[in-house]
């Protein structure tokens, strides 16, 4: 299966990086362009910099909304978002339309017209969506595990941002920041679907117009240090379950543990086979869903198990989701339950890699990490030489007692001692 995996990586004279990933099956083709500047890059006080700077690539003025609705018009799709390491922006579009497609991400990203109207209309939208991430218990909890799990890292902070910085941000600082992070050695163009080497020539044509900057790239890489908050709990009116994220920092995307704990969290926590699939919502009714998730970054890694139950179950739920934690770093994993594991995570990975809007991240990431055009392949590999031994030696390192925290998020009126 890594054999179809023909992906070309190239370096334009201006420092864009052009990945390429040619699927002439498909229907349509699909450009995006990533900026090497995401929410980890904003120090505390400017918290949702990244976000809002996302935000007015396509709304930042009305030229900007005009060349957006023009690919809707002609039958694409454009979205933009922002993460941690990065902020994209892609568009899928009939194979005719690519080229004029990348003219219209090359203004978008590369144009520093912003008007002052549309970033106060862009800082209430924001409000609005920072507003109705709060309103989420899942988004909560995952912020509250982060803080637990971090002291000093930015990923601590919502990527949205907080209402008090993003009320605090101004055009200028925007404007600066674009200036010296919307540059071409911070660049990657990633182009997939159906194209022909023309379509490749018009984009580099395109995008090696850019000029290269003499600004000196400040690349921070941040180390934790110390164990994490054991647990944090918060009430809040509204809901009638209790949240309960249970986790601990890993290691980053680069290390070689990264596979092995790929495969610890699909084993326990992915998809209706998982052990606690099986043990708190087939064989006790806790729960109605629950799962468990390896995020990692350059510089960060966090493992966690999320679910809702009742307020009166916390206790039981939070002891079995330990036993079965406990389970897998003291008793060996069958054979059988080995191959099951690795066979989910790489069916995932390439269900990911044929949905044409979810590959752009995935390629984005293995450029970020690595800068070469086999580590998509290579991490494939690396997933089925995975070995039970290497399975129990890296849930022992990184779930010990002293490690692992929890973050729980409760109806209001809930009795203090249902959170013992």
């Amino acid at each position: 299966m890594t054999n179809r995996l023909l992906i070309k990586r190239r370096i334009l004279p201006n420092g864009i990086r052009l990945i390429q990933f040619p699927r002439s099956q498909n229907m349509t083709s699909q450009l995006s362009v990533v900026v090497e500047y995401g929410s980890k890059s904003d120090p505390e006080k400017n918290a949702g910099l990244a976000h809002f700077l996302e935000h007015m690539l396509p709304g930042g003025s009305r030229e900007r909304i005009k060349l957006c609705r023009s690919i809707e018009q002609n039958g694409g799709y454009v979205n933009f978002f922002t993460d941690y390491e990065c902020t994209i922006g892609i568009t899928d579009v009939l194979p005719e339309k690519i080229s004029k497609a990348s003219t219209i991400l090359l203004k978008l990203f590369f144009d520093s017209g912003f008007e002052e109207k549309n970033f106060d209309l862009e800082r209430k939208i924001i409000s609005n969506e920072i507003a109705e991430s709060s309103d989420d218990p899942h988004i909560e909890i995952d912020n509250m595990l982060r803080k637990n799990l971090y002291k000093n890292h930015p990923i601590r902070h919502p990527i949205l941002g907080y209402h008090k910085t993003v009320s605090q941000l101004s055009i200028d600082e925007m404007k600066e920041t674009h200036r010296t992070q919307y540059i071409p050695q911070n660049t990657i163009l990633i182009l997939t679907g159906k194209f022909s080497n023309k379509d490749v020539e018009s984009i580099i044509q395109d995008f090696g117009e850019v000029n290269k900057t003499q600004t000196e790239l400040k690349k921070y890489k941040y180390i934790e240090k110390g164990k994490p908050r054991k647990e944090l709990v918060r009430t809040k009116t509204g809901i009638t379950q209790t949240y309960l994220s249970i986790g601990s920092r890993t290691v980053s995307g680069k290390h070689t543990d990264v596979p092995a704990m790929e495969i610890f969290s699909t084993i326990i926590g992915n998809g209706a086979s998982s052990r606690l699939f099986r043990e708190l919502r087939e064989k006790r009714a806790l729960t109605y869903e629950i799962q468990s998730s390896n995020c990692n970054g350059s510089d960060f890694g966090f493992f966690s198990i999320c679910c809702a139950i009742k307020p009166n179950k916390l206790k039981t739920t939070t002891d079995l989701i330990l036993k079965e934690i406990t389970k897998i770093k003291t008793k060996n994993i069958s054979d059988d339950e080995l191959l099951k594991g690795k066979n989910m995570l790489i069916g995932d990975l390439f269900r990911g890699i044929y949905n044409p809007l979810t590959l752009h991240a995935e390629l984005a990431t293995m450029e970020i990490l690595f800068g070469h055009k086999y580590a998509l392949k290579k991490y494939l590999e690396r997933i089925q030489l995975v070995s039970v031994d290497e399975l129990i030696e890296v849930a022992n390192k990184y779930l010990g007692d002293s490690n692992l925290s929890q973050a729980v998020l409760t109806p209001e009126e809930m009795d203090d001692k249902c959170a013992s």
